[in-house]
């Protein structure tokens, strides 16, 4: 492996300094629903064990939905940095780096440039940070500090909230009852001898009634008893 270069996963980067020295971001990729936390991880190893709290961790979500939310996070004694963001800008596919440093404004330095400019993100990273391993660069401080990166991860919002039906247009809305079908009603009333109107004559004069006025249509039939 080359003194700086990055692994077969782009969540992980790895340099041969005095050993192994890997930085790897997890959870590599992740699913959430939408205006939720995510946190991802940042584990620093030398040959495969915990660095220690020899680093600074610096964060970027330089691009999706999110993009522009940064962090800059001490390793803790097991070698590892914590950084949680909020989901509030929709749906999509974030995209998230972490790049180790020595110096703390180093990492707010460059998380600052990635959320001004995410698409350079990547690219400056690995332009500046490999040179300074060999020779190492030199601060105004007289301190010699570098940095290992960039690793990556995605995260994939995703909108819960289903997508309600047209509701149809119901023409018996308001709560008027429907007209009876001709086939609903019963035979045509009335004896031998009486003037019977018949029930689909009803029917056809109450629709029209119905659609006129907009009432509700309340047929009655009249039992013609024979005396």
């Amino acid at each position: 492996m080359a003194l700086g270069s990055s692994t077969a996963s782009a969540n992980q980067f790895c340099l041969n300094l005095k050993g192994q020295l890997c930085v790897t971001l997890t959870p590599d990729p992740a699913t959430n629903p939408v205006d939720t936390d995510h946190t991802v991880t940042a584990a620093a190893t030398v040959d495969g064990d915990p660095l220690g709290a020899v680093f600074d961790a610096g964060f970027a979500v330089y691009d999706g939905p999110n993009a522009g939310q940064t962090g800059v996070v001490p390793l803790g004694a097991g070698g590892t940095a914590d950084f949680t963001y909020s989901g509030s800008g929709g749906a999509g596919t974030d995209s998230i780096v972490v790049v180790l440093c020595d110096i703390a404004q180093d990492c707010q330095g460059y998380v600052d440039g990635c959320a001004q400019d995410g698409s350079t993100c990547l690219s400056t990273i690995a332009a500046d940070c490999q040179p300074q391993l060999g020779p190492a660069r030199v601060s105004a401080a007289g301190i010699q500090n570098f940095c290992i990166g960039p690793a990556t991860a995605v995260k994939n919002w995703e909108d819960p909230t289903p997508t309600p039906s047209p509701t149809p247009f119901d023409v018996n809305a308001g709560g008027q009852s429907p007209a009876p079908t001709p086939a609903q009603l019963p035979a045509s009333g009335g004896t031998t001898g009486n003037a019977g109107t018949p029930w689909t004559l009803v029917a056809l004069i109450g629709a029209v009634m119905m659609l006129s006025g907009g009432g509700a249509l309340v047929l009655a039939r009249r039992r013609v008893t024979d005396r």
